[in-house]
């Protein structure tokens, strides 16, 4: 992962952590207890969930989500993140793993912007199989906004992807679009 984008993260979460004590502080001099409470339920909701981003088993996957969740921020969408992997057995070159997230959250984010939704939100899911890693990126645009565009955006890294036995395929159902980034395992194999 670059260095700047990590040191720019970095920068917007001190200011963040800043900003979310100023509004307590505030919220206290107004005597506001009650609003202080749901206001620390909140952030401390949103830490949470990208506490299961942190804690990825492969550093340049953690590192490409919270900078695609920071890009997103920038442009006022809102990820929803489902982990149920932590990455540990990815067979992947750690840098292909992080180039692939970033640039499937970042066409994501670009999409929502492109098409001017009021409903900017992903839904971001990592989940494991057998022979594969997945991370399905659903986003509410429907297929004519978007299929040449995603083939355009997505082509150099489904290649780079294939040529290790991995793939990204993008899926169209009930007006919404689904990003799938299959990542491939390690087997394991029994010693006997």
């Amino acid at each position: 992962m670059q260095t700047e984008k990590m040191l720019e993260l970095l920068s917007v979460l001190r200011h963040d952590f800043l900003n979310h004590l100023q509004v307590i502080s505030g919220l206290l001099q107004l005597n506001k207890p009650e609003r202080v409470m749901d206001y620390i339920r909140e952030v401390s909701s949103h830490i949470a969930s990208l506490s299961k981003i942190v804690h990825l088993k492969n550093s340049e996957a953690a590192a490409a989500m919270l900078v695609g969740c920071h890009e997103a921020a920038k442009e006022q969408v809102e990820l929803h993140f489902h982990v149920k992997t932590d990455l540990a057995q990815i067979d992947l070159p750690d840098d292909l793993v992080g180039e692939a997230l970033l640039t499937a959250v970042s066409a994501a984010v670009a999409c929502l912007v492109k098409d001017r939704l009021y409903d900017r939100h992903l839904e971001i899911n990592l989940l494991e199989h057998s022979r594969w890693y997945v991370c399905r990126v659903g986003i509410p645009v429907d297929e004519a906004a978007c299929l040449s565009w995603w083939q355009d955006r997505l082509g150099v890294l489904d290649q780079k992807l294939r040529a290790r036995g991995g793939r990204v395929k993008v899926v169209f159902a009930s007006g919404a679009t689904e990003l799938v980034i299959n990542l491939p395992r390690r087997l394991s194999h029994a010693v006997g």
